[in-house]
């Protein structure tokens, strides 16, 4: 098969090229990429996991700093540990996690997007929805029972803990969240879940029968920017008494990566080939070093110019790769980066055991130090037994979770084929002239 591709890419270098010249071709899993056919919107996007792997080890090293700054004696206070312009660069550590944010939005919104540009088949909800669950729950609750078991939970009641295990561990505050802070973010990852095919199945139904894509995106760019508006004000701290990591005033970070999948629909046809793609591509990373630098001369008290500065910064980031990729079908080699693509695939689980693993060292390690020198002694075996770890998590934990989702699938419905016809309306969406239904792309985990 490789070979054919090959070829085929040949062909259409030296159609376009004349007989000379070498043909640069790259091979990845999933497709086929060259400098003169990109790669379709609907393949996998090559960069993704790459990214997710840099950003991990950014929430990691952030998370370090600040044990180290801790057991300096400064609370926590990285300014005053590295100095104010040290200081900042670090804080920007912790915007990355809006990568994590865009690129879930982009991937899961994908299939729902082209149903509704492209007229393709709506996504089963069910199989999204069982996918979801299987691909978070199983892996998140047991890493999280064996924390709770190693190191306790800090003498608070049953019904956080059980906040935790029900995704709303925001809304239900206690002294156990130490154990497992970084489940916030999961929180608003599940509430994302949750709207996603509602939102989609509401646009479905009004939007659906339109033929104009452009006033479909219209319609749908005002409603989302109105729902960001209130997101962020709430993420602000507008509403007295509203946690600022709610999971309704993180919806705001999701947002952009629904716009960078209406953009690659609309752009189908005309963006492979497209002479300015990388400019724009490099245009988008100007802008995520303009967003950084800007975002270091904010203090952390400033939650809300931060988020909206790590919004727009993280949301270019993602969308530079997926410019080129989407113009040239290649990406950039840091981001073909084995090791970046290993740690990316297997950063859900390392992302939830790290905190365990620094908590453990905190058994031997010694106050007094700095918190340079903490950071410098601690980093690399937390990043190593982590990974080790999180390899194990995704072998026996992960894959077999997700390779359930067929089987729970089809079970479930059975039920459902037994309903008389119609009982279970699907989304009228008016097919695209020219375009033939085609089955919803499955997100990488």
């Amino acid at each position: 098969m490789e070979e054919k591709a090959r070829y085929a890419c040949t062909i259409l270098h030296r159609r376009r090229h004349g007989p000379g010249g070498r043909v640069p071709t790259r091979v990845y899993k999933g497709g086929v990429t060259t400098r003169e056919g990109a790669i379709t919107s609907r393949e996998r996007f090559v960069a993704g996991d790459a990214l997710r792997g840099y950003m991990s080890v950014l929430v990691v090293l952030m998370h370090v700093v600040i044990l180290g700054t801790i057991l300096e004696g400064k609370g926590g206070d990285i300014e005053a540990s590295f100095g104010k312009v040290p200081g900042r660069a670090i804080l920007d550590f912790e915007l990355s996690i809006y990568v994590f944010f865009t690129l879930s939005a982009y991937l899961l919104a994908r299939p729902y997007v082209r149903a509704l540009l492209l007229g393709e088949r709506f996504p089963s909800v069910l199989d999204y929805g069982v996918g979801r669950i299987l691909r978070v729950v199983p892996a998140f609750w047991i890493l999280t029972t064996i924390v709770l078991v190693r190191f306790g939970a800090r003498g608070a009641p049953h019904d956080q803990v059980a906040a935790i295990y029900g995704f709303v561990q925001t809304l239900d505050r206690g002294p156990v969240d130490v154990r497992m802070n970084q489940a916030w973010t999961l929180d608003a990852e599940m509430f994302f879940y949750l709207l996603l095919p509602v939102g989609a199945v509401l646009a479905a139904l009004t939007l659906g029968r339109l033929r104009s894509n452009w006033t479909k995106v219209g319609i749908a760019g005002v409603v989302l920017t109105i729902v960001f508006v209130l997101s962020y004000r709430y993420r602000a701290g507008a509403q007295a008494g509203f946690p600022e990591a709610n999971p309704l005033a993180m919806v705001c970070a999701f947002l952009p990566g629904i716009a960078l999948a209406a953009i690659e629909a609309l752009g189908a046809e005309r963006l492979p080939g497209w002479r300015w793609g990388p400019a724009v591509a490099w245009g988008c990373l100007a802008a995520t070093a303009v967003g950084l630098l800007l975002g270091m001369t904010l203090s952390r008290e400033r939650l809300a110019a931060r988020t909206l500065v790590g919004i727009v910064a993280c949301s270019f980031l993602v969308a530079a790769p997926l410019v080129l990729q989407w113009t040239r079908g290649r990406t950039w080699r840091v981001l073909e980066w084995g090791p970046a693509h290993w740690l990316g695939i297997r950063s859900f689980s390392f992302y939830l055991i790290h905190t365990a693993v620094i908590l453990e060292l905190l058994a031997w390690a010694r106050h007094g130090h700095t918190a340079l020198a903490v950071t410098a002694l601690t980093f690399p075996p937390v990043l190593v037994i982590s990974a080790v770890l999180s390899a194990l998590s995704y072998r026996f934990v992960e894959l077999p979770g997700i390779g359930l989702r067929k089987p729970v699938v089809r079970r479930l419905r059975g039920p459902l084929r037994k309903l008389p016809a119609g009982a279970v309306p699907a989304p009228a969406i008016t097919p695209r002239p020219g375009s033939s239904p085609s089955a919803p792309e499955t997100p990488p985990p």
